[in-house]
């Protein structure tokens, strides 16, 4: 996965450690390794570069065997775990500005009772957003969950309005 500024490569190996090689500096930076990324899995890995080289985000297994999406910061040499990992997640993208940091997830708030289910979780996009009061990611995460921009988020903005009663026009 070639970053933005042509001047990296990240890539993963058989062993499944993620690396970033710097063409530049002909060097070879380890990020981070997978645990279970067996057959299809290390096959379908992908990565997404920031707009400006600088973070490279990517999903990788836990010990829980579900996944989390993850910013490697290059600046900083140092990788940082923004989703829980309590929910399967995958294939994080960036938008064009940076702002934004897109991914599937598996997490869903529909529950479902009755003897015998038979359906399986779905895949659902999210997003991440850029905290613009995070200054250095070693002290505070640079990401927090978000909910799009959109028609549904403005109409939560409107709901808090103070609501009035309707005059009673019932004679009695």
């Amino acid at each position: 996965f070639w970053s933005p500024d042509s001047r990296k490569i990240a890539f993963i190996d058989k062993a499944m450690e993620i690396f970033i090689y710097d063409l530049a500096a002909d060097t070879t930076t380890g990020v981070d390794k997978g645990l279970y990324f067996y057959q299809g899995a290390l096959q379908g890995f992908t990565a997404s570069w920031s707009s400006d080289s600088r973070w490279l985000a990517y999903a990788r297994d836990l010990d829980t065997r579900s996944a989390a999406i993850f910013l490697y910061d290059l600046k900083e040499n140092r990788s940082h775990q923004v989703t829980s990992g309590y929910y399967n997640d995958a294939n994080p993208v960036f938008d064009p500005d940076g702002k934004y940091l897109y991914f599937l997830t598996n997490r869903t708030f529909n529950p479902i009772y009755g003897d015998i289910v038979d359906s399986f979780p779905a895949s659902r996009g999210a997003l991440c957003r850029r905290r613009s009061d995070a200054i250095a990611p070693t002290r505070r995460a640079p990401w927090t969950s978000a909910r799009p921009p959109g028609p549904r988020a403005a109409a939560s903005r409107s709901s808090t309005a103070p609501r009035t009663a309707a005059p009673n026009t019932a004679s009695s």
